[in-house]
């Protein structure tokens, strides 16, 4: 960082430079200092569309997501560039704003080159389409990014994902989830989808088994907590499901699933044996 200010003190219009201090600040923790060092770029520059994501960004982690998110719209306008409006549906994604999300990764695909398509797009639109309530839809974007990425965790979760919600081959949902282990076998959310797959399938032991791998590759996740306490508490291991229960109680924060942690602490899984 601090090369990089010296260079901007001999050239204050090194675009580049003052764009690369603005990233190196950001991951330093310094996000006011990085912020200010983005707004410096002027429109004109061919870094404009890039620094004004940084803030987006910045703003997002803040807490500030309705600005970050008008500011993405905003420049992926002005500038008409993919990369803001990446960054847009990315940020609705993450905020809840699925119509929009939908909108703007609708936008993106088909500003795509068929020649080289991208899965993230048709992947980040099937989560959209899923928050939706829009199921078929979702699933045929998925199975467009499983055509261009065959191989991608991502994907291939995500697919496990809507077969396990839908009631449908469970399976088909092992199988997917068996090759995304194989393709990235610390990831905990892979290793966690794989113990939902498995539970299923009514294989307990290897749900728990990878499930519990999960939880030590991501020891603060009160989501792994909760799907590790179901399925002990469906092989009948009750006191150990609400060990895990109440640590996932401890470090969920949405209301909705606290409420749920807290009836299962209360009575238990309803349909277990």
């Amino acid at each position: 960082a601090q090369a990089l200010s010296l260079a901007l003190l001999v050239d204050p219009d090194q675009h580049s430079g003052r764009l690369g201090l603005a990233i190196v600040l950001r991951e330093m923790g310094q996000a006011a200092q990085a912020e200010t060092a983005a707004a410096a770029i002027p429109e004109s520059s061919v870094y404009f569309e890039t620094a004004q994501v940084e803030i987006a960004e910045l703003w997002a982690e803040a807490g500030r997501g309705d600005e970050a998110r008008a500011l993405a719209r905003d420049t992926a306008t002005r500038t008409g560039g993919r990369f803001a409006l990446r960054a847009r549906a990315e940020l609705a994604l993450a905020a809840g704003a699925y119509a929009e999300a939908e909108a703007a990764y609708t936008d993106l695909i088909e500003r795509m080159n068929a020649d080289s398509p991208m899965w993230r797009p048709f992947w980040g639109r099937a989560q959209a389409r899923q928050g939706l309530g829009l199921m078929a839809e979702a699933e045929q974007d998925l199975a467009a990014a499983q055509a261009i990425a065959a191989d991608e965790p991502a994907v291939l979760t995500a697919l496990a994902h809507a077969r396990i919600a839908g009631g449908g081959n469970a399976q088909e949902a092992v199988a997917l989830m068996e090759d995304a282990y194989r393709a990235d076998p610390r990831d905990p959310q892979v290793l966690a989808t794989l113990g939902e797959a498995y539970l299923a399938q009514g294989q307990r032991s290897e749900a728990i088994a990878a499930l519990e791998r999960a939880l030590r590759r991501d020891p603060g996740s009160a989501s792994i907590a909760a799907r590790l306490g179901d399925a002990l508490w469906l092989e009948g291991l009750r006191r150990e499901a609400r060990f895990y229960w109440a640590r996932a109680l401890a470090r969920e924060t949405e209301p909705d699933l606290q409420e749920a942690l807290t009836r299962k602490l209360q009575h238990g899984l309803p349909d277990a044996p």
